[in-house]
């Protein structure tokens, strides 16, 4: 196993092997020429992880396993991604959402409209727009009420109209996925 180290502003320098390496040819939206990536848990006891770009230290995006929160979400993979992807069943992908932090650090959302699917065995990835009717960008997955006191250390998000692109990049959530979990997806191959 070949270890590669990489330069991350959120984690300073991370040790990846080559094989954890996640190509997602196509990009992702609004980040079409970072192509490289790997998943990164946050802690041991959670569910979130952290999909870091191995080409822009200061990518680095909050993911988790959407079925945890959403066990009727659908991801429908059309034939073009599953050729991309090299997969013709479902067990052979896993999914990811974005998540962050909105309503001044007390909501956590997920974006169910654009899903990352990942074939791990392949070390290829994909972000799938699904149907806009029925999914959005801002589904609750948690909140703090608004009588319970900050956690220590809590630092409110910055506004992004204040916010460098550093910042943007630096919010914290604890958690992780367990990647090793596959959901059934909708793959018309």
């Amino acid at each position: 196993m070949t270890m590669m180290q990489f330069e991350t502003t959120r984690f300073g320098t991370i040790e990846v092997a080559e094989e954890a390496i996640l190509q997602f040819p196509r990009g992702l939206y609004g980040l079409e020429k970072t192509r490289a990536f790997c998943l990164l848990a946050h802690d041991e006891t959670g569910c979130f992880r952290w999909l870091q770009s191995l080409e822009e230290p200061a990518v680095a995006m909050l993911v988790t396993d959407p079925f945890q929160f959403f066990p009727a979400y659908e991801v429908e993979i059309a034939d073009p991604a599953a050729e991309l992807l090299q997969v013709t069943t479902p067990a052979e992908v896993a999914t990811y959402v974005t998540v962050t932090l909105a309503e001044g650090g007390r909501q956590l959302q997920a974006n169910l409209l654009g899903p990352l699917v990942i074939n791990h065995q392949t070390g290829l990835g994909i972000q799938v727009i699904l149907d806009a009717g029925r999914y959005g960008t801002r589904h609750i997955i948690g909140e703090r009420p608004a009588d319970q006191p900050e956690p220590a250390g809590f630092i409110p998000p910055v506004r992004a109209e204040e916010a460098s692109p550093a910042e943007c990049a630096a919010e914290a959530v604890p958690g992780r996925t367990r990647s090793g979990e596959f959901r059934p997806l909708t793959v018309p191959v």
